[in-house]
């Protein structure tokens, strides 16, 4: 909060006080995952999971920058290899067309594998629902791994640059 305060031009009190009160508007505001939405109501949470298995699941996980932490353990805990900083993981499970958001996990450390993140998470679902992800799910069960044809885009740009060449000018 002290840097909130510092970058707005106000006590960090002030700045403590007016984060919590827009973050109570926006939980409001904003649409909370389907499976924060039926936590409570068991025998509803166990139809949406069985609705969802009809469908298959679009995985995927972001990273965002931290500031270094000052603990050299913390370090340690938080630095990313793949980029070269110290960040957070965030997962978000969503249906086919991304119209729901299913399930999202949020502040994991950075080194976390992102097969690992959605291996915590498979509890929360059925066991015949399926997934499918980039290549950083390889090797998590009932996941399909969708892969980029770099053929397909080799000729895409070779085409373009046959497209983008000026014809010669001929001189008489």
């Amino acid at each position: 909060m002290l840097i909130l305060g510092i970058s707005f031009g106000v006590s960090e009190s002030t700045a403590n006080n007016i984060f919590h009160y827009w973050i109570d508007i926006l939980q409001d505001l904003l649409p909370c995952s389907l499976f924060e939405q039926f936590r409570e109501k068991e025998d509803e949470y166990f139809w949406i999971q069985e609705i969802l298995t009809e469908l298959e699941l679009i995985v995927d996980t972001t990273e965002q920058s931290i500031y270094r932490p000052d603990d050299d353990k913390k370090q340690k805990k938080y630095y990313s290899g793949k980029k070269k900083s110290h960040t957070l993981k965030n997962q978000i499970i969503t249906t086919e067309k991304g119209t729901e958001i299913v399930d999202v996990i949020v502040g994991e450390r950075g080194p976390e594998s992102d097969v690992n993140l959605l291996i915590k998470q498979l509890s929360k679902f059925d066991k015949k629902q399926k997934f499918q992800g980039d290549k950083g799910y390889q090797g998590a069960e009932r996941t399909t791994i969708q892969k980029k044809s770099r053929e397909s885009k080799n000729c895409q740009q070779k085409s373009k640059k046959i497209i983008r060449k000026k014809p010669k000018k001929e001189y008489l």
